[in-house]
C-alpha cells in the first residue's frame, strides 16, 4: 500500500489560501485571537516571591567542645542564609494602599529556626521603600511593609538576605494579602528563569523546525525534484510548529525578567 504524501507546490498554497478565505475560518480566527490574548493577559497585579536555596555558613554541632559560634554573645549552631525576592510580576502596578495593614507580609519557617538578621541587598528603584522587623521574642518570623507611597510597577521589587540558625529547619513560607487578590502572593521559581532554560529550549525547537523543513526543501529543489512530504512527516512538523508556537507565546507573556535581580 502506497504511503500518502503531500506535494508542496502552487496548488497546495492555493488550497490553503482558499481555505483561509472561507467565512467560517475567518470567523474562527477572529474569535480565537482575542481569546488567546485574554488567556495570556498579564494586565493585572501579580505579587510574586521566591526563596533561594538555603546556604550553610557555619556549623559547630560536631565540634561543640572546640568551636563556638556566637551571635550577640549568645551561642548559635547551624548558621544559614536564604534570599527572599518579592516583586510585581504583573503589568498593573501595586499601590502601597493595596497592602492590608492587618495582614502584612509575614515570612516564617516551618521548622525550628531563630532569625538572626535581615538585610535588603537588591532593589529595582531607590524610590521604593519597604521596612522589616523580626517579630516576637523567639525571633521566628519577619514582617515586611511599605514605608512610602511609591508603587510597585511591573518587575519592581527587592531582595532580602535572611540570616538564621536552626536545629530542625523546614521550608520557608510567605503569607500576605493584597486588596483584590484573594490568592495572595504567587511563588515563581527565579532559579529556572535565571538559567535561561526556557529561552534555550525555544531556540533549539525553532532551529530544529527550520533546519528539518528547509533542508528537505533545499535538497529537493537543488535536485529539481517535486517537494514532497509524507503524511507522518507532515504531522510531525505541524505538531512541532504548534507546540513551539504555544511555548513561545507563553514564554513571552509569562517569563520573568528582573534586570536588578542577582
Amino acid at each position: 500500500m502506497q504511503e500518502k504524501t503531500m506535494i508542496l507546490d502552487s496548488k497546495l498554497f492555493n488550497k490553503i489560501y482558499t481555505f483561509l478565505k472561507h467565512p467560517l475560518v475567518t470567523l474562527g480566527l477572529g474569535l480565537s485571537i482575542p481569546l488567546a490574548i485574554g488567556f495570556f493577559n498579564t494586565d493585572k497585579q501579580e505579587p510574586s516571591y521566591y526563596f533561594s536555596t538555603p546556604q550553610l555558613l557555619a556549623e559547630s554541632n560536631e565540634f561543640e567542645d572546640k568551636l563556638k559560634i556566637l551571635w550577640e554573645e549568645e551561642p548559635v549552631t547551624n548558621v544559614h542564609y536564604v534570599d527572599l525576592t518579592i516583586w510585581n510580576n504583573g503589568a498593573k502596578y501595586i499601590d502601597p494602599t493595596d497592602f492590608i495593614k492587618s495582614a502584612p507580609i509575614v515570612v516564617y519557617n516551618d521548622g525550628e529556626v531563630k532569625i538572626l538578621a535581615i538585610q535588603k541587598t537588591n532593589i529595582s528603584r531607590s524610590e521604593i521603600k519597604f521596612g522589616s522587623t523580626i517579630e516576637d521574642s523567639l525571633r521566628t518570623s519577619i514582617e515586611i511593609f511599605p514605608l512610602n507611597d511609591e508603587t510597585l510597577e511591573q518587575n519592581d521589587g527587592f531582595t532580602y538576605h535572611i540570616l538564621y540558625s536552626n536545629s530542625t529547619a523546614g521550608p520557608w513560607k510567605l503569607d500576605a494579602r493584597i486588596k483584590g487578590m484573594p490568592e495572595g502572593f504567587k511563588y515563581l521559581d527565579l532559579a529556572f528563569n535565571e538559567k535561561g532554560d526556557s529561552k534555550m529550549t525555544l531556540i533549539i525547537l525553532w532551529s530544529t523546525f527550520f533546519f528539518l523543513m528547509l533542508s528537505r526543501i533545499i535538497v529537493l529543489a537543488i535536485a529539481k525534484k517535486t517537494i514532497v512530504f509524507r503524511s507522518k512527516e507532515l504531522v510531525f512538523f505541524l505538531v512541532l510548529l504548534v507546540c513551539t508556537t504555544y511555548m513561545t507565546i507563553e514564554y513571552y507573556f509569562n517569563s520573568v525578567h528582573l534586570l536588578w535581580y542577582k
